[in-house]
């Protein structure tokens, strides 16, 4: 009673230990107020009787604080004084009488304080199997491709082992020290995983699901989908994330899409237009013919009416038609119709219509392909009138008639026939008129109709065949006729007759069909229900059912399993007059007949009407089979996934023996049955396989694996658990795992038990297990229900992690090291700023620097492309690639080449090889050399350019030493004859001649030679002139016309007149080649213009062509060195360059203006020598 009393009247000894904090592991620190018991205990003691009076008198939840002793006044008085000492005297006294109940009390407390703290260990207990029964919980589906994270407040509070292995971390732990959940996934996708993960601030039932690509390195692309709720974890809002892969998913779609796309061009490349409409008549797709036939665009016509473009005349016919297929439930249909256009244009079309239908048998869509057959309407109503006026002539009956009489010498000869005779026989019955009945039916003579008809012709009884067949003109097929004989007149007769051939075949058709259809349905019926091992009986069986229908004398199944494997007999069934034994049928070898083989692997029907008329390449093959007495043949091929696995043989003495295209698409049919025949029989044979494999699996695993009944006894277990508990099965079999000893402590294995019928998983439960030998073990264990033959089993598998445990620190610092050092190199390598790369074996890259992301990556980064691909943007491997050198080799190569632009590059491989020396990845570092390349090259051009210089001097100097030798001796020979007109106007002209040669040479000599270094002052007109004399008959060979307007007048220029010289050379050299490419004749407008005009204190010479001109995105870039826009070998790209260096340094300025296609202007702006510095 009083430790009752005592504990009810201090009430937070009560509610004080209730108090708990979460903590990561999902058990609770307690706090209890033991420190504030304590104190209050003391004080007790310190403020004596009154005050500990005064604590025990305090409400319930409330700790009054301790009465101080009452200090009396003087004023009081003496007797007070004395009665207040008795008093305390007495209080003194009761005190120390107390003291023995107060250890009495402490000791109580103590005892309750040990029952408290037990208390306190048992609820502690509790949260924490609570907590890792949460993590069982959210691991139940954790699997390899399924995960979860819970996130809040932009941190990591929990992470499953699968959600660590998607996003490419090696433990959950390493999760909690990313700074922010979408700092896990790419930088374009992490808005959305931002929005993911901010639905901790939503509604209870906010929920998104998203597509994400996790950051990872050197891995192909990942695609995850995550889904998120907002859920309570540890009394705080936060976000529960399942992330799923799906990148298989996601692939899958890109290639349907890639699909489709072709699908889409082969479409919107034909000239047939097609069309899909829904079950209402609606167009759902419509190409490109749309525009001529229905005068609408493609995108205008969906969702419109397709009987609202048919003719009114035959839209009846047409809904009467569609509702006909509906109710048929017709799959493929054909019809004839008119269409009219918006512009009242009728086109008239020929529909073939396939008819889509969902499993309940209701109308999906319909896909048609029309024909616009208008013009072959006209054509054949022309030809219906010229019939319909032949006609009105000559009246026709519908069946043939021929009218015969006997002649003296009792011959039946033709005398009439009609039109329909000519018709159905394709004869003319003119020409055949006095002939003999047997020359009247052509083919006929084996027939009986000349013998029946002289009967009838004598003896007056008439005669009918209803179905008499003979083999057509052409020995093409048999004809059936349907045939009249009757007596007209006495020694003559009338023979009516019509072709019924297509008739009598129709119902012939219908019943081979059914016939087949019931092959068909045997064939399904016969492999689904017989055992395996009963398979090649079935399918001799089946044989001779498909020869019967074929009506040939042998049908042979054969399997083929690639290159180099015989063909091996699946089953076969001939005639008995074949001479075709087993021993053949075994001893097939497919290189003894490469043409059948040859034209069975190109997935093609080999039809054979007579095997004497195989070619020559197939020699071995007709005498293999003129041997055996096979005069016909028809060859199938087995397919699986468009590869050839077989083929289906049907053979016949008969030759020629007609094969019909319906008996090869028939026989195509029963090849199809027959490879899904054989893909069930893998199937099930695989299945078979697959039990085996399991049973096997099921004992080989390492982990132990137990089958329990609901009751606990085990049922089974494999190998991995006997080696783990040292048991044997006999054992372990019928016993409970609590009669094996096999749990530390009883609780857990309650606990497990509790889960798994509970939540109906369990999955990475840790405890403890005790083994036979008594040494203990920690296992994780991973459970679920199971139902084996009508009962409720758990599936239980225990994973020993003791050793894992102990190399999980070990490698969590490992990993933590190898991220440091990673991050260390990753650091370096991205300063270097050329590129480089890490390449596979397959060429691929699978590393790169930011060097080459920026100078090679563009927007679509390096990683998983081929460097072929990133430098030459080729498909293919190149064939001197110093990458496969180097693989090969195992030594570092080098490569220098051009990429496309013009960049040049020098690239060096070196090996990196593994603890064996083989070669598993290449380092590719690259260096662009386009810049030292041009200048090469510039030397080398220059260099050319002056010895081309020297040469044209020495020319022109040897030239001039006879010129004026020609000169003088023109002016001696001007002197001599003058007076006589004629030989001075001769030698007149060879002076000007001369002198023009001279000039010409001087020119060339001034051009050539080297400038000195004073500019000297020179008018414009004389730099003009002297470059003109150079050019200007190259301008007049191709049909320039020059304008030139300089005045003399105009100040001269401080310049090097050499360099102001091959500056309009080139300007007059561009200004040519535009022209020439804009004219390449003679034309008027073919023009160049040279005007010089002053401009403030500065000379503009324009050059003013119209030629091609120059496109803005060129003209921005003209003065670039080494930019050109003509074609290779023909301009170097500095021209302008030079000449605008040239124009500065003389303190000018060079402007351009242009129009593509029609005008380009070029300023050439220099200072007057009067205000030009020196």
């Amino acid at each position: 009673m009083a430790r009752r009393s005592f504990k009810s009247a201090i009430p937070w000894c009560r509610t004080g230990c209730h108090h708990a904090a979460p903590e990561k592991d999902g058990g609770v620190f307690l706090r209890v107020g033991a420190a504030v018991f304590f104190d209050r205990f003391h004080s007790l003691v310190r403020y004596g009787w009154a005050g500990s009076f005064a604590v025990v008198l305090a409400p319930a939840g409330v700790m009054a604080a301790p009465t101080p002793p009452v200090q009396p006044s003087p004023a009081d008085g003496f007797p007070w004084l004395f009665l207040t000492y008795t008093i305390f005297l007495l209080i003194l006294l009761s005190t120390c009488r107390s003291q023995r109940r107060l250890r009495l009390r402490v000791a109580a407390f103590e005892q309750d304080n040990l029952e408290l703290r037990r208390i306190l260990e048992s609820q502690e207990t509790r949260l924490r199997q609570g907590g890792e029964e949460c993590r069982a919980l959210l691991g139940l589906v954790d699997g390899v491709t399924t995960g979860f994270l819970v996130a809040s407040e932009g941190r990591i509070l929990y992470a499953s082992r699968a959600v660590a292995g998607l996003l490419g971390y090696d433990s959950p732990g390493d999760l909690q020290s990313v700074e922010s959940p979408e700092k896990l996934f790419l930088p374009q996708d992490q808005p959305r995983a931002r929005r993911l993960f901010d639905l901790v601030d939503s509604g209870p039932d906010n929920a998104e699901t998203v597509l994400l690509r996790p950051r990872m390195e050197g891995v192909l692309a990942v695609w995850l989908e995550a889904r998120s709720n907002r859920v309570r974890w540890h009394d705080r809002a936060a976000v529960l994330t399942t992330l799923t892969d799906v990148s298989e998913w996601v692939r899958e779609q890109s290639r349907l899409a890639e699909s489709e796309e072709r699908y889409r061009e082969l479409i919107e490349g034909t000239d047939y237009l097609m069309t899909q409409v829904d079950a209402d008549g609606r167009f759902m797709f419509v190409n490109h013919p749309s525009r001529r036939i229905f005068g609408l665009e493609p995108e205008e016509c969906v969702g419109m009416s397709a009987f609202d473009f048919i003719h009114p005349d035959d839209r009846e016919r047409t809904r009467a038609w569609f509702k006909q297929c509906l109710r048929a439930g017709a799959g493929n249909s054909s019809i004839e119709n008119r269409q009219v256009a918006l512009d009242g244009r009728v086109s008239t079309m020929v529909w073939n219509c396939h008819f889509h239908y969902d499993d309940a048998g209701r109308l999906v869509s319909v896909t048609s392909i029309a024909r616009d057959i208008t013009k072959m309407k006209q054509a054949q109503k022309a030809l219906r009138e010229s019939e319909a006026r032949f006609h009105s002539v000559v009246r026709a009956s519908p069946m043939g008639l021929f009218i015969c009489q006997l002649d003296e010498q009792g011959r039946l000869i033709l005398i009439e026939g009609n039109p329909a005779a000519d018709r159905i026989l394709g004869v003319d019955s003119c020409n055949l008129v006095g002939m003999a009945m047997e020359k009247v039916f052509p083919r006929l003579d084996a027939a009986e109709i000349p013998e029946v008809c002289h009967r009838v012709a004598e003896t007056g009884h008439p005669w009918h065949h209803g179905q008499l067949r003979c083999l057509g003109r052409d020995r093409s097929e048999d004809r059936i006729f349907e045939v009249h004989a009757f007596q007209i007149a006495p020694g003559r007769v009338a023979v009516l007759f019509q072709d019924v051939s297509a008739r009598v075949r129709q119902a012939e058709d219908l019943e081979r069909r059914a016939a087949f259809q019931q092959l068909l349905a045997e064939m399904t019926g016969r492999f689904v229900r017989q055992p395996l091992e009963e398979m090649e009986a079935g399918i001799s069986h089946t044989l001779q059912n498909v020869a019967g229908w074929f009506r040939v004398d042998g049908a042979y199944l054969f399997r083929y399993f690639g290159a180099g494997s015989p063909l091996v007999p699946a089953g076969f069934w001939q005639h008995e007059d074949l001479a075709v034994t087993t021993e053949d049928l075994g001893r097939l070898d497919p290189r003894r007949f490469p043409w059948v083989m040859n034209r069975l692997k190109r997935l093609d029907p080999l039809v054979v009407a007579d095997v004497d008329d195989l070619p020559d390449g197939a020699g071995t093959e007709r005498d293999f089979l003129l041997l055996r007495q096979i005069g016909a043949m028809l060859v199938v091929p087995l397919l699986q996934r468009n590869r050839l696995t077989g083929f289906i043989a049907l053979v016949d003495r008969r030759h020629p023996r007609l094969w019909l295209a319906d008996e090869v698409e028939s026989l195509k049919v029963v090849s199809h049955q027959f490879s899904m025949v054989f893909q069930g029989h893998q199937a099930r044979r695989a299945l078979q396989l697959s039990e085996e494999r399991f049973r096997t699996m099921f004992h080989a695993i390492p982990d132990a694996i137990l089958l329990l009944r609901s009751d606990g006894r085990i049922i089974d277990c494999n190998e991995g658990f006997l080696r783990q508990v040292g048991c044997t099965r006999e054992d372990v079999t019928g016993r409970t795992t609590e009669q094996l000893g096999f749990w530390v402590e009883r609780r857990v294995r309650r606990d497990l038990w509790q889960a798994l019928f509970s939540d109906g998983w369990l999955n990475n439960f840790e405890a403890d297990l005790q083994l036979r030998d008594g040494s203990r073990k920690t296992g994780l264990i991973s459970g679920c229900p199971v139902r084996l033959e009508d009962e409720d089993c758990l599936l239980v598998v225990i994973r020993d992690v003791t050793e894992l445990k102990r190399a999980r620190n070990a490698l969590e610092e490992a990993g933590r090291k190898y991220r440091r050092l990673s991050r260390e190199f990753q650091a370096i390598l991205d300063s270097v700023q050329d590129p480089l790369l890490l390449l596979d074996s397959q060429l691929r890259v699978v590393w790169s620097n930011c060097g080459a992301l920026g100078t090679l990556g563009g927007d679509r980064g390096l990683e998983n492309r081929f460097c072929h691909q990133v430098f030459h943007h080729l498909p293919a491997e190149c064939s001197d690639c110093p990458v496969r050198r180097t693989f090969e080799l195992g030594r570092p190569q080098s490569l220098s080449f051009e990429m496309e632009g013009g960049r040049f590059w020098d690239v060096r491989t070196y090996p990196v090889v593994n603890d064996r020396q083989k070669v598993i990845n290449v380092v590719l570092a690259a260096q662009e050399i386009t810049e030292r390349v041009r200048l090469r090259e510039e030397a080398v051009r220059a260099g050319q350019l002056a010895s081309i210089g020297e040469l044209a001097a020495g020319v022109a100097h040897e030239i001039n030493n006879p010129i004026n030798g020609i000169i003088n001796y023109a002016q001696i020979l001007h002197d001599v004859l003058d007076g006589q007109e004629q030989w001075c106007d001769i030698a007149s002209r060879i002076l000007k001649e001369g002198d023009r040669i001279a000039t010409i040479v001087t020119g060339l000599l001034s051009f050539s030679r080297l400038g000195g270094q004073v500019r000297t002052p020179v008018r414009v007109a004389e730099i003009v002139e002297d470059t003109l004399v150079l050019v200007r008959t190259q301008l007049q060979k191709d049909g320039i016309h020059l304008e030139v307007d300089v005045p003399p007048d105009l100040p001269p220029v401080n310049v090097f007149q050499q360099q102001i010289q091959q500056v309009f050379m080139n300007l007059i050299s561009n200004a040519r080649y535009a022209l020439n490419q804009k004219y390449p004749q003679s034309c008027p407008d073919k023009l160049l213009c040279i005007v010089c005009r002053r401009q403030d204190d500065c000379l503009a010479i324009i050059f003013h062509d119209q030629g091609t001109g120059i496109a803005p995105e060129h003209l921005r870039r003209v003065f670039n060195p080494f930019h050109t826009t003509k074609p290779v070998n023909e301009g170097t790209g500095l021209g302008l360059s030079i000449s605008q260096g040239i124009v500065k340094d003389h303190g000018g300025e060079l402007r351009i203006e242009s129009e593509v296609g029609t005008y380009t202007k070029v300023w050439v702006l220099l200072p007057c020598g009067d205000q030009q510095e020196d």
